[in-house]
């Protein structure tokens, strides 16, 4: 009976598995074309910042510091939202064969 229920629940798992594989795959190859382009737009990003940093910002008007605060943000929103995502992705499907194999192995 035990015998069974490993053979059932391995079999749901890669079932499971191979349904998620296909997505990942995807993505990883539009990250692959966009890098040269992300990180060339950082590098363009950071000497701006640079230059702003050198400024003698004492001497701007009130509406001149204002855009350049406005152009800080937006760069900073930019660098966010092109991904310098250093995170840990665990599918979901990874997720439950890890708890059924664990489940099962105790």
């Amino acid at each position: 009976m035990k015998k069974c229920l490993y053979i059932i629940s391995f079999t749901v798992m890669l079932f499971i598995a191979s349904f998620i594989n296909p997505a990942f795959a995807t993505s990883k190859i539009t990250d692959v074309k966009n890098d040269a382009t992300t990180t060339e737009r950082i590098e363009q990003i950071k000497s701006r910042l640079e230059e702003i940093k050198a400024m003698d910002i004492s001497k701007l008007t009130h509406d001149e510091r204002r855009q350049l605060r406005k152009e800080i943000k937006s760069m900073r929103k930019e660098v966010r939202e092109q991904g310098q995502h250093t995170g840990v992705f665990i599918a979901i499907g990874i997720l439950l064969l890890l708890i059924f194999v664990a489940i099962l192995t105790f």
